[in-house]
């Protein structure tokens, strides 16, 4: 679903860069475990470490997870591993959102 998301902007709305351009704002209402902004920053890192390099990507990829996705979760648990899951796959990148 990400990735259909990703072409229909480059595609459709001719937004080159897909998710990983930074008008782009991602809201997920109802994020669960936060798999949907997990894969979203996938996306972003991956878009920006071949077009950019690994050090732009890891700022980029931050700098999205910072401003720019949204998670909205009701329940205690789910929140805390959609969080910790972000955390642990920035902290993967190289740029963890607590340095």
């Amino acid at each position: 679903m990400v990735a259909r998301v990703d072409r229909a902007l480059r595609e459709n709305y001719g937004i080159p860069d897909g998710l990983a351009d930074p008008r782009v704002v991602v809201l997920d209402p109802c994020c669960g475990t936060g798999a949907y902004l997990v894969e979203t920053l996938r996306i972003i890192y991956a878009h920006w470490k071949d077009t950019y390099g690994e050090a732009q990507a890891q700022l980029q990829t931050k700098a999205a997870a910072q401003t720019r996705l949204f998670g909205f979760e009701l329940l205690p648990a789910p929140y805390v591993i959609a969080h910790l899951q972000i955390d642990l796959l920035l902290a993967r990148f190289g740029a963890p959102l607590i340095p």
